[in-house]
């Protein structure tokens, strides 16, 4: 529509590195939108009362207005993924990038190349070595790598890193905040294996649920599921709860095969729970009744607490274990979770 209308619209940036290779850093999207448009893929709206005007019916004037616009394209040479991100900053003309942005501008690290690999690479049903649980996952939390449906502002990366991050160190790793001492951190491969073995934990909890009780307010993005603040996150600490009580070191993939058993019980019985209450009140929204039956009291509202005790009082409530409620205004220097991706 920009184009069309000879509107300005930002540059795209591009960085070259010392090998020659380019990388579009910013932009990708916009170019990505003109293609599909230009592929008759979608319509827009001209403001003639037709909201599906595609590429093939332009005029010929507005066809050529549009192949011949000009993007002004930055290229950067040989900058370093910091200097990047400073750059990137700067061009977005004082908007500060999201946490997911910063994930993105840095995925050449070793976290967030293990993320994007087991979580956001499609063609992993069959769990391969070096292969990920994108498509397994998507069954539950929906597609994670389609160009199509837009990543706005890198928060699919950014939520995927969370789950991740949280399997790889533990319970305090569980945030959406940006954490430059993990994503460079090595991971050896013993590590991802032991990553997967939980992850696939949690897939066999959301299947077992899904073949139980369907959900018929179960939306098609998949949003609240994906979102590491409805479920996962609480599963994720009671996969590790038996080393936390004893006091050891957190390792991902210790839980024993006894606890497992009776974790994925719990964790199934109460998402059938959930989804029998929403399926027999269709009116009731999957926040309403997490705030009834998980979630800390100040969990959804502005500056809501994403910390370690956050996922433990979840988990006990899940388990019938006493909880002793935080403080209303308590912070977290771990960031929030604000349920955005709940409506």
């Amino acid at each position: 529509m920009s184009i069309l209308l000879g509107y300005p619209v930002p540059s795209i940036l591009i960085s070259v590195d010392d090998d020659g290779k380019r990388s579009i850093e910013d932009g990708q999207q916009r170019l990505t939108t003109a293609r599909r448009f230009t592929n008759d893929e979608f319509g827009i709206d001209l403001g003639e009362g037709n909201t599906s005007t595609l590429y093939s019916s332009l005029s010929p004037i507005d066809k050529h207005n549009f192949d011949t616009y000009l993007i002004t394209v930055q290229t950067v040479y040989d900058a370093s993924k910091a200097d990047l991100i400073k750059i990137f900053d700067r061009i977005q003309n004082g908007t500060p990038l999201t946490v997911g942005e910063r994930l993105y501008a840095r995925r050449d690290t070793p976290l967030v190349e293990f993320v994007i690999e087991v979580l956001m690479t499609p063609g992993s049903l069959l769990m391969l070595p070096g292969i990920g649980f994108h498509d397994r996952a998507a069954e539950f939390w929906g597609v994670r790598c389609n160009p199509s449906i837009p990543d706005k502002r890198r928060n699919w990366l950014l939520n995927a890193t969370a789950i991740i991050s949280g399997l790889l160190y533990g319970p305090s790793a569980i945030t959406k905040k940006y954490r430059p001492d993990l994503i460079v951190k090595p991971i050896t491969e013993a590590t991802k294996d032991k990553v997967r073995c939980d992850l696939s934990r949690i897939l066999d909890i959301y299947a077992e649920a899904d073949r139980i009780e369907k959900s018929n307010k179960f939306n098609g993005s998949h949003a609240k599921h994906f979102d590491v603040g409805t479920y996962t996150g609480y599963i994720m600490f009671s996969l590790c709860c038996e080393s936390w009580y004893s006091g050891a070191a957190y390792t991902p993939n210790s839980i024993s095969e006894e606890t497992w058993v009776i974790t994925k019980k719990k964790w199934v019985d109460y998402m059938v729970e959930v989804r029998r209450t929403m399926n027999a009140n269709k009116s009731m929204k999957l926040k309403s009744v997490l705030a009834c039956k998980i979630h800390d009291a100040d969990v959804g509202r502005n500056g809501a607490r994403c910390d370690t005790s956050r996922w433990e009082n979840g988990y006990k409530r899940v388990f019938g274990i006493e909880v002793s409620e935080p403080a209303g205004d308590e912070a977290s220097e771990y960031g929030s979770f604000d349920g955005s991706d709940d409506e």
